[in-house]
């Protein structure tokens, strides 16, 4: 008897410890959470903290974080580590985005034995696993553009735009604009120019009032333009501020 009542003691003892256990250890989504919030308040050491446990628990947003954390401190052997985590797991957008930095820190050799081919490798592999983030192919085109390959720029950055990274869409625009390795075409980059304002990019709202300032395609719609003026202005194009004052005035 006292052996029984002794295994139920120990029994429920244990099931008590393995409860709360399970009631305190944090999920993946309390993590991101904590290191989202920490990143809102300017927490470096909190978003480590807690960007590493989710990373630890297969986080791809944790990996990310915790590799762009290093990245911007130019801590580039542990920011590869984790970039290098998220890229592999292939499942989220910060995949993407993640590959797409490890191309750029290979490419221009920060930190790490400059390997164009590896870099080039990950920027490909950022571009073409289509999780709704653009910006492996923008990085893939804004390098065909330093190398004044226009016509090869605009494929990446047409898949840039389609997966909703404004600054593609942007430098879409513009190449159709001024004709840059294809025909000119200002209603196709008005289009251009409106997506990316659509997607908060200043400088696209900027251009977009051209469409409307000049009329390509529409009639000429002043006040139209002016609140392109407006949105760039808020969105801190300075350009676009000193017009948008100068029509106010009038």
């Amino acid at each position: 008897m006292k052996k029984t009542i002794q295994f139920l003691i120990t029994s429920a003892a244990l099931l008590t410890g393995l409860i709360s256990s399970g009631c305190t250890e944090e999920s993946v989504e309390d993590l991101e959470t904590k290191f989202v919030e920490a990143m809102k308040n300017g927490e470096t050491e909190n978003i480590r903290i807690y960007a590493r446990k989710a990373c630890e628990k297969n986080s791809v947003y944790g990996c990310h974080t915790l590799g762009g954390l290093y990245e911007r401190e130019s801590d580039f052997r542990n920011a590869t580590i984790y970039l290098e985590k998220s890229c592999s797991m292939k499942s989220s957008p910060w995949s993407e985005r993640s590959c797409a930095v490890l191309g750029l820190i290979y490419n221009k050799g920060l930190g790490v034995e400059k390997d164009i081919a590896k870099g080039e490798s990950f920027l490909e592999k950022g571009c073409n696993l289509n999780l709704k983030d653009g910006y492996g192919c923008y990085a893939i085109a804004e390098r065909l553009i330093r190398l004044n390959d226009y016509e090869g720029s605009i494929p990446y950055f047409e898949n840039g735009c389609i997966l909703n990274t404004p600054e593609a869409c942007s430098e879409l625009g513009t190449l159709y604009f001024n004709g840059l390795g294809t025909a000119v075409d200002k209603i196709k980059a008005s289009v251009f120019f409106e997506k990316a304002c659509d997607l908060k990019d200043g400088t696209g709202c900027y251009l977009a009032s051209a469409k409307y300032m000049l009329g390509y395609n529409v009639p000429a719609d002043t006040p139209k333009a002016v609140q392109y003026f407006k949105k760039s202005c808020e969105l801190g194009i300075q350009e676009a501020c000193v017009s948008y004052a100068q029509f106010k005035k009038e």
